[in-house]
């Protein structure tokens, strides 16, 4: 026996279920269809000599505001000049060197002190007139030869009557040396008005080297008698 298929009747406005219906899968909302293939989107490079935008950073200090274009942004302030207070003069260059002042006797009185050339027998008078000097002595001749004996230990051979009379050192045996030339001098430069003989002063002189004490004395003889000479 053979079985009819059994047929529904369609419902209102629908197809029949016989037959195939379509492939069709609805689109959600705001989307394609999926039977159809998205376009992707074209990248349109940009035109020769631009370039893109590119977002600039934000400044951060020292910098203020955008610098300029192919210049270097100034930070903080110059340095000012380390001198404080009037600058510092140049030294002259070229200026002639003082020459140094020549050496020149100070006048002696009598007692071989400052102040005047004193009289014609004093150390003073024959410090300035060496021209009028015994011939039997010169200025550069030493105290120790002339009054031999200990003068030379104590005087050395350095110490001329020149710089004897000269001398300004106040000890015992400067005094002796300065006053004793002057005596030797007078005695052969006023023989007859000194009142001491070359032989006198050159044996006082020798004595009076044994002590300070003894030289002191012996000066202080032979400064009295070169002042009594007018």
């Amino acid at each position: 026996m053979s079985v009819l298929p059994l047929t529904l009747p369609p419902a209102s406005g629908n197809s029949p279920v016989s037959g195939t219906p379509p492939d069709f899968t609805p689109p959600s909302s705001g989307s394609s269809p999926v039977g159809e293939t998205p376009t992707p989107p074209t990248y349109v490079p940009p035109s020769s000599g631009s370039s893109p935008d590119v977002e600039t950073p934000p400044l951060s200090p020292p910098y203020s505001g955008s610098p300029a274009s192919g210049s270097s942004p100034l930070v903080g302030s110059p340095l000012s000049s380390p001198l404080g207070g009037s600058p510092i003069s140049s030294p002259d260059v070229g200026s002639p060197l003082t020459s140094p002042t020549p050496f020149v006797p100070t006048p002696t009185s009598s007692s071989g002190g400052s102040g005047g050339y004193g009289g014609k027998g004093s150390c003073g008078f024959w410090s300035h007139h060496d021209l009028k000097f015994p011939s039997i002595l010169s200025a550069l001749t030493s105290v120790g030869k002339v009054f031999g004996g200990p003068a030379l230990n104590i005087f050395g051979s350095q110490m001329t009557l020149m710089k004897a009379l000269v001398n300004s050192n106040q000890d015992d045996y400067s005094n002796l040396a300065r006053q004793g030339t002057a005596s030797l001098l007078n005695s052969y430069a006023y023989a007859g008005e000194f009142s001491l003989t070359p032989e006198q002063v050159l044996d006082g002189f020798n004595k009076a080297l044994d002590s300070p004490e003894s030289a002191l004395q012996q000066a202080a003889l032979f400064e009295r008698a070169n002042n009594a000479l007018p």
